[in-house]
């Protein structure tokens, strides 16, 4: 994650955050890093910084400072979705993909975005993005014989995770952990089992709360 690819430059643009290290990070870690093998002190960044090039800055900046087209290419993306502190090294440096596999063949070298000062940088804030909302307004019916589900869109979810378990019990069962629609068709649910249904937003800032409904599917009596 975080890596610079050699079609990205070629293509003029790199869509992600880019992955960074630093000499002497913090032991400590913030969102996104799950954990820190960092041996410095209290005043060094903590994994997981995020640090951005000044959005103000153009190219005139860029060609003042001798960036070249890969450079620039990476400037961009250092000030729209900036880097990502991932690790400790002996010196600053951004991750790009190895040369046995990538071929860079000079496209990009040690020195590239070696020109950017220090100080064009700035800490963004440490505090981990919040957790999407819980959907609303969920509701379910019967179709033919299975449940459906439907709610409203959660501000800022990417997907949902749909389950279920039987009323009265406290297991629950993951039936989707990626449902990209805000409807959901339960076709393998037993008819006059009472079910109840939790959906979650889920982004990769975290999971929402689930909201829940409950519902059946009518036994139908044989004749």
């Amino acid at each position: 994650a975080g890596l610079i690819r050699p079609w990205e430059i070629r293509q003029g643009h790199i869509n992600h955050a880019l992955a960074f290290a630093c000499k002497g990070p913090s032991g400590l870690y913030v969102f996104p890093a799950t954990r820190s093998d960092g041996q410095g002190g209290l005043r060094s960044f903590p994994e997981g910084a995020r640090l951005q090039l000044d959005p103000g800055l153009t190219d005139r900046d860029f060609e003042r400072w001798g960036l070249s087209a890969a450079g620039k290419v990476i400037a961009r993306a250092l000030q729209e979705y900036g880097m990502i502190l991932v690790d400790g090294g002996g010196h600053p440096k951004i991750y790009v993909e190895g040369e046995h596999t990538a071929s860079w063949n000079g496209l990009v070298e040690a020195d590239t975005v070696k020109p950017i000062p220090y100080s064009a940088f700035r800490l963004l804030c440490l505090t981990a993005p919040a957790a999407p909302p819980a959907p609303r307004s969920l509701q379910a019916h019967v179709e033919g014989g299975v449940i459906v589900l439907q709610w409203e869109a959660s501000d800022t979810a990417t997907r949902y995770r749909v389950k279920r378990r039987e009323a009265g019990e406290h297991q629950w069962v993951t039936l989707d952990p990626w449902v990209t629609q805000t409807r959901y068709a339960d076709r393998d649910a037993r008819p006059g089992v009472p079910y109840e249904y939790s959906v979650h937003g889920v982004s990769h800032n975290g999971v929402s709360d689930g909201a829940v409904v409950q519902v059946a599917v009518e036994r139908q009596d044989s004749s």
